[in-house]
């Protein structure tokens, strides 16, 4: 009902139940999503909202290469309402030829507004090269909004401690940068996708913009600016093509 966001007395609109429907939708929570009205007084209407459960647990897994790490896997598994109450848990780790990882989170739907999501994580990174071994611990808390249909603000803070010790007294590349590092961040995103979850057609843009103050906790200041953008197309059904700048 607070996902749902139709408070009692609201005036009745086609827009309202087409909103309500799809906020219920990207929960992820249902597979299917049924919403009917029916009169129960003078000016007055009942919405009933007809659900069906979705798969609560997902399994992600990839495996590549790249310049820094000839072979990289990476397998994540989360559960979306494994508290209940739209409350869940994820698990992600790596695993790769100079890369060690492992990251968990706790969610939490409609917490500070109906169209909103939080999640709060924690994880380690280790990377050992020849030159080098680095470990970064980190925590970070992700505030998201959807302020119109299904565009999205994020907002998020990151603390994490870096370390670095040398193997090779001779080697050049040697990250310099360790030590505290407060990390604050924010990304918007207008989606205009013909689907939330499984887009076969449209596209979307982001803008991502991240900045560590120097003089406060961090001692590795920095700003930085990104910007995402992917269509999406299906000329040979079911496959779907994406292409991303």
């Amino acid at each position: 009902r607070r996902v749902m966001n139709i408070q009692p007395g609201v005036v009745y609109s086609r827009e309202l139940l087409a909103n309500a429907s799809l906020d219920l939708r990207s929960t992820q929570l249902f597979s299917m999503v049924v919403l009917e009205i029916e009169p129960v007084g003078p000016e007055e209407l009942k919405v009933t909202a007809h659900l069906e459960n979705g798969r609560m647990r997902t399994l992600e897994a990839a495996v590549g290469t790249f310049t820094d790490n000839p072979w990289l896997v990476r397998a994540g598994w989360s559960h979306r309402n494994l508290f209940g109450r739209g409350v869940g848990i994820d698990v992600l780790g790596v695993v790769g030829t100079h890369r060690l990882g492992l990251g968990a989170g706790v969610n939490w739907l409609a917490l500070l507004s109906p169209r909103a999501q939080t999640r709060a994580g924690l994880g380690i990174l280790v990377e050992d090269e020849d030159a080098y071994r680095s470990r970064e611990s980190r925590l970070e808390l992700v505030q998201s909004f959807r302020p119109r249909r299904r565009d999205i603000l994020n907002v998020g803070i990151t603390a994490s401690y870096t370390t670095v010790d040398r193997k090779n007294p001779e080697a050049e590349d040697v990250p310099e940068s360790q030590g505290r590092l407060l990390e604050i961040w924010s990304d918007v995103k207008w989606d205009w996708t013909n689907e939330p979850l499984c887009p076969v057609s449209g596209g979307f843009f982001k803008v991502s913009a991240t900045v560590a103050q120097p003089g406060f906790f961090s001692e590795i200041p920095y700003a930085a600016l990104h910007l995402d953008g992917s269509m999406y197309r299906a000329p040979l059904s079911p496959a779907v093509f994406a292409g991303r700048l």
